[in-house]
């Protein structure tokens, strides 16, 4: 047999590396994905659990992941999501979890916080060992000054507004971050993966977004301004504390210390903007909210590794 001018003799024979994935609910109509034939792999559904395998054999990959952004509560935004990256190879007969984060819920004005986005991130099965996760924003604090949330991250979420001042500490890779202490009240701590709620006599009046880690929610307070939630992660933003006026969350934290993942990296949002931001498959996954809109939801996207 002659291939290009090469002789090849006896039972010799080419064949390429696997390309394609089972994927659980459907994408497109596809239970099975190509990377070679129908090109990257998005998954932008939140608070969805995607079962993942390779068909056959191992498929090499590159995973980008954003988390989603914080909401914003009147003129103040919420923390944008981070970024995280690394090359994987998902083998068959191993099933992979993976939950794309939403974004948390902004509020108009009304002495009520914003809720923080979720964290995006893929695990073996649902609870156990994160492999790589992008933290989710915090919500920002109703106030007649601006109290922005913080980013998500990046190995460390960022802290809510005034950091150190009574906005919520950003979730680090081995702690929830601490509520913010505003004076008058204390913000919640993140609890594991979830953001914390932010303070204020009523809890949970802007839903935090749902995923992998689920963002806490935002506060109203009806003598005070209330506070906004922090980012779900790898681990959970602290809510915002308040005092006359509420204090914008912690952003949660990224993670790239998984099995499998190598050339990782992790890149925290700064302000209401994502990691990796410039990055076009990103979309406009990832962003904080601003003048009282939710933030917007994560993305988890899969291309063909070499």
């Amino acid at each position: 047999m002659d291939i290009n001018g090469v002789t090849i003799t006896g039972g010799w024979y080419i064949s390429s590396s696997p390309t394609t994935l089972t994927i659980s609910p459907a994408v497109s109509g596809l239970t099975t994905w190509d990377l070679g034939a129908n090109g990257p792999l998005v998954l932008t559904t939140v608070n969805t659990t995607y079962t993942v395998s390779a068909a056959s054999g191992s498929v090499s990959t590159t995973l980008k992941l954003w988390g989603g952004g914080g909401g914003s509560a009147s003129i103040a935004s919420g923390g944008g999501g981070g970024y995280a990256t690394g090359n994987f190879t998902f083998a068959s007969g191993t099933n992979y979890q993976i939950i794309v984060g939403g974004g948390g819920t902004g509020t108009a004005a009304g002495r009520a916080g914003a809720g923080g986005g979720a964290g995006t991130g893929m695990q073996t099965a649902i609870g156990s060992t994160s492999i790589i996760v992008a933290g989710g924003g915090g919500g920002s604090g109703d106030s007649s000054q601006v109290r922005p949330g913080g980013a998500g991250g990046g190995a460390t979420g960022v802290n809510g507004t005034p950091s150190g001042g009574g906005g919520g500490f950003g979730g680090t890779q081995s702690a929830a971050g601490a509520g913010g202490n505003g004076g008058r009240r204390t913000g919640s701590s993140g609890s594991g993966r979830n953001g914390g709620a932010g303070a204020g006599a009523t809890q949970n009046t802007a839903a935090g977004g749902s995923g992998f880690g689920n963002g806490g929610g935002g506060a109203t307070d009806s003598g005070d301004a209330g506070s906004g939630g922090g980012g779900g992660g790898y681990f959970g933003g602290g809510g915002g504390g308040g005092d006359a006026a509420g204090m914008g969350g912690g952003g949660g934290s990224g993670y790239i210390g998984g099995a499998g993942i190598t050339a990782g990296t992790t890149t925290a949002g700064s302000g209401t903007t994502p990691g990796n931001s410039a990055d076009t498959a990103r979309g406009t996954s990832g962003n904080g909210g601003t003048s009282s809109a939710s933030g917007n939801g994560g993305r988890f996207v899969i291309t063909l590794g070499s």
